[in-house]
């Protein structure tokens, strides 16, 4: 049992990830250490002690990716579905209001940013879809973040949403009994091949340097706790799809050879979930053909290994912390050079250098013979240096002064000041984009989702942050009143394969409703539509308390001002009749 090895495919695929990405995966590690302030090794905190110096940290790794991270937020990008032909202009409406329900109900924003931080940080992250079963046995759409330990990507994966991979496996750490619980039919080979002396010493020789840089490891006996993996694989198959035909103008089936996407789960040589052998077997629960894994990427290499923004900031943070702690100790000491003799007690000497108002005590014609060093010429070249380190660190980033909110020498006006952080700013317009398109390929998944497991008759509130609620329904049965047969769905959103998703860049407004206002002002000032309209869109739009109550008395406000005027137009009819002729 010691020298077994396993033979099946999704191993080596997993063996060939684990390889390819193991030094991305240590650098990563440090990556994040440097973004939590952890900037010292072990080794380097006691030599530097052992000087007498202090190991401090100017973190301005951590501003950095926070600031890049807010960029985001100036420059976030709605979502809207659009159909590929006229008569979908409705059901495309549907469509995006149940896809800004999933979002919502799954706090996507705050996870989508928090993945967008953690591919700042080591270059990538992953986001997964998927379907789950609510309080009421219904089928509703989930999205989470997932670690990036958890995941590993096919090595030959070029394309920013991994849809060209071959495979993609998620690695879960899970307790042996809860494996047999998730997993009964395999409970008998389980407790069989992770034992307590599963691999024997070898195995044991590879824990001592961690799971995690051990590649092959699905058992660790110390914790008892197995490596279970989910792997999501294509393979080609032929596909029946409805096709338009360009004559008829109607959509047939038609036989298309396309990459259908297959799911088992797997763990040493062990296959809880499906066939080492028989593809058929493995079928993918959720049946979009659609990798149910996300990957947002910062950027990556010229051999595609992940790339984030702290990794070529390090070399310059290790540098600012070390001139910064050689310059405290350089304040804080005196060094004095004297010939031999000219000191009484050199020691004595040593400790009164320290102290303000030292006193020291020479040998005859010892003030010849000794000197201070000018350390004040030293600290001002470190001062110019860390000024250039930092200077170079925002070049390198994009974040400069005016970003952080900090005053700049060469800033004279408000103008040259927002015209630094535009700047800056467009400097992350390659990150930001593959951070569009991560969001794009998730609500495009979320679409195939709602078409397949989004059947039934259902009602959807979105709910504003002003408290108001738009009510939408959909697959609405129609009957027959005679007969109370079913003779058609209302809203049917069954056939979401011929939508597509946009991103429309839009301006830092809350809420769609704030940018309808906005747009509705400006139609406002030209005057063509009249005023007691024009007041109550107003009020319907914007977010404030006792709306309500407001529209009410604007609208009583104008009923009473049409109520004078009619009075006052009768009495003026009514006078003009009692008038005499003239004469």
């Amino acid at each position: 049992m010691a020298e077994r090895i396993p033979n099946n495919t999704f191993h080596r695929w997993l063996i060939s990830a684990e390889r390819y990405e193991s030094v991305w995966r240590r650098d990563n590690q440090d990556c994040f250490a440097y973004y939590d302030g952890e900037q010292w090794t072990q080794d380097e905190i006691a030599e530097i002690e052992s000087r007498g110096q202090q190991p401090t940290v100017i973190n301005t790794i951590q501003p950095t990716v926070d600031m890049v991270r807010s960029v985001e937020l100036d420059r976030k990008a709605d979502f809207q579905v659009v159909g590929r032909e006229e008569s979908d202009g409705n059901k495309a409406q549907l469509l995006t209001a149940l896809l800004k329900h999933a979002f919502d109900s799954c706090n996507f924003e705050y996870y989508h940013s928090e993945c967008f931080r953690e591919a700042l940080i080591g270059g990538r992250s992953w986001m997964e879809c998927s379907v789950r079963k609510d309080e009421t046995g219904k089928d509703v759409i989930k999205i989470d973040m997932i670690p990036w330990e958890e995941v590993y990507l096919d090595p030959f994966s070029r394309k920013p949403d991994a849809s060209d991979a071959r495979f993609i496996i998620r690695v879960k750490w899970i307790d042996r009994d809860i494996v047999k619980r998730l997993y009964p039919g395999s409970e008998d080979i389980i407790e069989t091949v992770f034992t307590d002396d599963y691999h024997g010493q070898e195995y044991s020789a590879q824990m001592d340097a961690g799971p995690d840089r051990a590649p092959g490891n699905y058992y660790d006996p110390r914790s008892h706790r197995v490596k279970v993996c989910e792997c999501w694989y294509t393979m080609p198959e032929y596909k029946t799809l409805k096709v338009l035909n360009e004559e008829t103008g109607k959509r047939e089936e038609k036989r298309v050879l396309r990459q259908a996407v297959h799911y088992v789960v797997f763990s040493d040589e062990v296959i809880l979930q499906g066939s080492a052998e028989n593809h058929s077997v493995n079928v993918d629960e959720l049946g979009i053909d659609m990798y149910p894994l996300v990957p947002i990427h910062c950027g990556r290499n010229h051999k595609g290994r992940p790339k984030g923004i702290v990794k070529g900031l390090i070399s310059i943070q290790d540098q600012i912390n070390k001139l910064n702690s050689k310059f405290l100790w350089t304040i804080a000491s005196n060094r004095l050079i004297a010939e031999e003799g000219a000191l009484r007690d050199p020691d004595e000497a040593r400790e009164e250098m320290q102290r303000p108002d030292g006193l020291i005590v020479l040998n005859d014609g010892g003030i010849q013979r000794m000197k201070t060093d000018d350390k004040y010429r030293d600290l001002s070249y470190m001062s110019a240096h860390l000024n250039f380190l930092l200077q170079t660190e925002q070049r390198i980033s994009g974040i400069n002064d005016s970003m952080l909110g900090l005053g700049s020498v060469g800033e004279r006006s408000g103008t040259m000041q927002q015209t630094r952080i535009s700047q800056g700013a467009a400097m992350q317009s390659s990150v930001l984009e593959n951070l569009y398109f991560s969001k794009q390929r998730v609500a495009q998944i979320c679409l195939r989702l709602m078409g397949k497991y989004y059947t039934d008759w259902r009602v959807i509130r979105i709910t504003q942050p002003n408290g108001m609620a738009d009510e939408y329904q959909f697959n609405i049965p129609q009957y027959d009143e005679a007969t109370g047969k079913k003779v058609g769905v209302l809203n049917e959103i069954g056939d979401t394969l011929y939508y597509d998703v946009i991103l429309k860049k839009v301006p830092p407004f809350t809420t769609m409703r704030e940018r309808t206002l906005q747009m509705f002002s400006e139609v406002f000032k030209t005057g063509v539509m009249p005023p007691q309209v024009a007041a109550k869109i107003m009020l319907m739009l914007a977010d404030i308390p006792n709306r309500e109550d407001l529209i009410m008395e604007v609208e009583n406000f104008y009923k009473g001002q049409q109520q004078l005027a009619q009075e006052a137009q009768a009495n003026a009819a009514a006078g003009t009749q009692e008038q005499p002729p003239a004469m």
